[in-house]
């Protein structure tokens, strides 16, 4: 940061500011000095007019707040670096702020709004045809149905976002989608259809060396043995 300042490199200084906010936020746990370093980098990017580059940084503004369980500011920072991805004409990073304004959303179980802005992340992946956010958005309304206890719409959007994981190779996403859909079973009364889920999704996280899936699915196994034992203390 300190050369790219001496030499007027003010792209440069952002993105180490950028990069010294994602350290101090992920690998110091450091929530103060990011913020800092992420505001920095932020009037800097206002000073030049780099859209783009503002809604980065408010993403990892967002992010760090998400982390600290903060969602009203999260929405806030989410909100703002929509309104720049959607000035910058980044379609792929729209459908992503959409997303990750539903998400937030449904952890705040504002469940309708969260709906809304969910479909918006569908349509903006569409256009950006970004695969993979097609199915994190299928994901996220999933999860907004079984919070709501209707589990064959959660059903109907994970496997959606199945199909698109398994057509774009991404295992470890269609391991998640198959333990969801194994929560969603267990939820509905579905004991084997979630075994068999189960399985799936624990043969891929130990293929592919995923120790949170892996975590995940030996949690749900174990809910799901309870059932075969009568011990429903445990579920």
């Amino acid at each position: 940061r300190l050369l790219r300042t001496r030499i007027g490199d003010r792209c440069g200084e952002i993105q180490a500011l950028y990069e010294m906010g994602r350290l101090a936020r992920d690998h110091f746990e450091d929530s103060a000095q990011a913020r800092q370093y992420f505001r920095e980098a932020l009037d800097l990017a206002v000073v030049l007019g780099d859209a783009h580059r503002q809604g980065d940084l408010l993403n990892a503004m967002g992010i760090s707040d998400w982390k600290h369980k903060a969602f009203v500011q999260a929405l806030v920072h989410y909100e703002q670096a929509l309104v720049q991805y959607r000035e910058a004409g980044d379609l792929s990073e729209t459908a992503l702020m959409l997303n990750s304004l539903g998400v937030t959303l449904r952890s705040l179980r504002r469940y309708d709004e969260a709906l809304t802005r969910l479909q918006q992340a569908v349509h903006a992946a569409h256009q950006a045809n970004h695969r993979l956010f097609l199915g994190y958005a299928l994901a996220a309304i999933g999860d907004v149905y079984r919070d709501k206890g209707d589990y064959p719409e959660a059903r109907t959007h994970y496997q959606r976002s199945l199909a698109i994981r398994r057509d774009i190779g991404d295992r470890q996403g269609e391991g998640w989608m198959l333990h969801h859909l194994a929560m969603t079973a267990n939820s509905d009364g579905q004991i084997d259809q979630a075994r068999e889920y189960v399985a799936q999704a624990s043969q891929i996280a130990e293929t592919h060396v995923d120790k949170e899936l892996g975590q995940a699915c030996g949690y749900l196994q174990a809910q799901l043995g309870s059932h075969e034992r009568g011990d429903y203390a445990t579920k």
